[in-house]
Order: structure tokens, then sequence, then C-alpha cells
């Protein structure tokens, strides 16, 4: 039983902004640029990147190079890199009609690809080992899983290990980061119930969309509300035509 209470308002982290969020917020650093909000801006470009054309992503890798100059491979910097060489797969590759709306949108990944994007997801895990309760590494990882699992089946248990991780450390996250946690248990159950044919592990995923609602404090998180609910109940009909 979920028992967090409502919020009325949020100011989510930087890695958390997602589409004209995300873009206003670069924008403005890069207005004066730093030394010091210079991983901000990889963070910010590499969001971007998820549904935008492969300039975003790349302007992510600059970034990064820089950082790394500077700063060497710290274990964030491993996971960024982990990503976007998951998206860098994504944008080589041919796509779908998988949708690239905020975190999602990996395309259909042949053999070759496939294996590169796995060895990037495998950087964001080796991230996580290296600080196993840090709640950001934890919410990019479940993010990377859950998009791709219907093209690499094996990384989905990733996933929910990351979402009961999460559920049980409720009382630390913020109000944005509650939205996701409940969002990606949504996306979870919709790629179950792809894998898996279920229609009723796509009904809990609705429930999860609604519990995610109370917490769409942005407009750009109610945009995934209604893009995730649509998803679902497609996918729903789609499954029910499937045994008639």
């Amino acid at each position: 039983m979920i028992t967090v209470s409502v919020v009325s308002a949020c100011d989510p982290p930087i890695y958390l902004l997602f589409h004209e969020d995300a873009a206003n917020q670069f924008d403005s650093l890069n207005v004066q640029p730093t030394d010091s909000n210079l991983f901000d801006r990889v963070i910010l470009s590499h969001n971007l990147a998820f549904n935008d054309d492969s300039k975003q992503r790349e302007t992510s890798e600059e970034l990064l190079k820089y950082f790394v100059k500077d700063s060497g491979w710290t274990y964030q910097a491993v996971a960024y890199s982990g990503a976007l060489k998951m998206l860098k797969e994504r944008d080589r590759g041919p796509f779908g009609t998988v949708s690239r709306k905020l975190i999602t949108g990996f395309g259909l990944f042949g053999s070759g690809p496939k294996k590169e994007a796995k060895k990037g997801f495998y950087l964001i895990r080796e991230s996580i080992q290296q600080d196993s309760s840090n709640i950001q590494l934890r919410i990019l990882g479940l993010s990377a899983a859950v998009e791709v699992a219907e093209h690499i089946h094996e990384l989905l248990p990733y996933a929910y290990r990351d979402l009961k991780w999460l559920g049980s450390r409720l009382d630390q996250l913020d109000s944005s980061e509650v939205f996701f946690y409940r969002l990606s248990w949504a996306k979870y159950a919709y790629k179950y119930a792809l894998i898996h044919r279920q229609p009723s592990e796509a009904i809990k995923g609705l429930n999860w969309v609604s519990h995610a609602e109370k917490y769409a404090c942005r407009p750009v998180y109610q945009q995934e509300v209604d893009l995730w609910r649509s998803k679902i109940n497609n996918l729903i009909n789609e499954i029910k035509a499937e045994s008639e």
C-alpha cells in the first residue's frame, strides 16, 4: 500500500528535467558556462538527447570529455558515458514507432547494436556498485533497463530490483523522484505485458499511472502520464484482440 502523501508543488533536481524544462535550464547555464556547472550541462544535454536527434547526444559526449579531462572518470561520469553509449546505438540503428518522449525511445536493436547497448548498460551498473545508495544512479539504471526491455529481455530484472530498492526508500525521495518511481512501475508493467502478452500486467500499469499522476507537478510530467496511459490502453486492446 502506497502511503506517501500528495504534494502540491515540486522543484525537480537537474537530472529529472526533460523537454522544455531541460532546454530552458541548459540555455540558462550556457549563458555563463563554468567548470562548476559543466556536469549539469552533461546531464541536461543527455536528457534532451532522449527525445531529440543525435546532435544533442554529441553535445553531451563533447561536454563529458571536458569534464573527464578535468575531473577524471568519476562513477557519475562512467554512468552517463554508459547511458550515452546506449543512445548512440539507438541513433545508429533502425527504429520502430517507440516514443522518444521523456526517457523513452530506444529503437529496434539489431544484434550488433544490442551487444554494444548492453555494454553501455553495464557501465551504469558498475557505477551503481560504486555508490549503491545513490538515488540518481538508481533511477538512471532503472530507466535504461525498462526502456530497452522489449529488445533486451534480460535487463528487465534489473529494473525490477531497482524499483524494489526505491520502494523501500520512499521516505528519502522528493516529489519528482516519487513521480518517476511510480511511472517506472507503470512502464515496467507495460513492458512485461508486451513481452509476455499478459493484459493483467498491463492493467497493473494503468493503476500505477494513476498513482504517478498525483505527483505530475509539471506539465511535461502530465504529458508523460497521458502518453503512458494511452500506450497501456492500446496494448490491452491489442492483446485482447489477439485472443478473440
